[in-house]
């Protein structure tokens, strides 16, 4: 037979296949098929163009269901129509991250502080206190001399409450501290009369009084015995007198 024969299986006309069990290869060249966009054709079993807009690829996104859909990427700035107008507060519209709008954006002024709710705690450098409690019952700010703390007094924190005593050079005397008593004298006109708490000195020679008898206006003799305890002598008997004690 000759090559052009049609029984030949590169002569046989297409209708002379089994497309059910033939196996294909190679591209088939557009002019030999009968492609559409038309939406209206929707023949089972018909082809369509791979850019074809009924694919999912190719489809507007007015025919996408967002509530449904799982988007993923980024839409490019050109696609959305975005504003930073105050003006635009329609439901459903996008907002730019810079829109004045964003609780981020706002500028302080434009807080309300007498309403609003404030929550975080304010750092040592911007003038707060870089503490987010106030701490226990009976504690006050105070500063270590770089932070503030919340703390119970401290000894350290006050002062000596006790009279300021020098000595002839000008040396402020230790622990120093001045009592003064009004008291009755007895049936002799003497007095023995004992410190207690802070108001004992360091020892008997640690310290000075004067004894003044109110009754005569005199001054009566002291003898020192300890640093808690002095005797006085020479006043009226059951008289008044008032001594005052310095020293330390």
């Amino acid at each position: 037979m000759q090559a052009n024969d049609t029984r030949l299986s590169d002569s046989r006309a297409a209708a002379s296949l089994n497309f059910g069990t033939a196996t294909l290869t190679g591209v088939v060249p557009s002019a030999n098929l009968s492609l559409t966009t038309s939406s209206a054709d929707t023949t089972a079993g018909h082809m369509v163009q791979a850019h074809d807009t009924r694919l999912s690829d190719s489809r507007a996104a007015a025919s996408l269901n967002f509530g449904t859909a799982t988007l993923t990427g980024v839409v490019p700035g050109a696609n959305l129509s975005l504003t930073t107008s105050s003006a635009d507060a329609t439901a459903g519209h996008l907002v730019q991250a810079n829109d004045t709008r964003l609780s981020d954006s706002r500028p302080a002024t434009s807080v309300n502080f007498s309403t609003a709710t404030l929550s975080g705690t304010v750092p040592r450098v911007n003038g707060g206190t870089g503490l987010s409690s106030s701490g226990a019952a009976g504690n006050y700010l105070r500063s270590d001399g770089t932070n503030w703390q919340s703390s119970a007094i401290q000894a350290t924190d006050v002062p000596s409450l006790s009279g300021t005593v020098y000595d002839a050079s000008g040396t402020k005397l230790a622990s120093a501290h001045t009592i003064t008593q009004l008291a009755t004298l007895g049936a002799l006109g003497t007095l023995t009369t004992t410190f207690a708490g802070a108001a004992v000195f360091t020892g008997a020679n640690t310290y000075d009084c004067t004894a003044r008898d109110i009754t005569s206006v005199s001054t009566l003799a002291i003898t020192y015995n300890s640093g808690s305890s002095i005797s006085m002598v020479g006043g009226t008997p059951n008289g008044s007198v008032h001594y005052t004690c310095t020293g330390n």
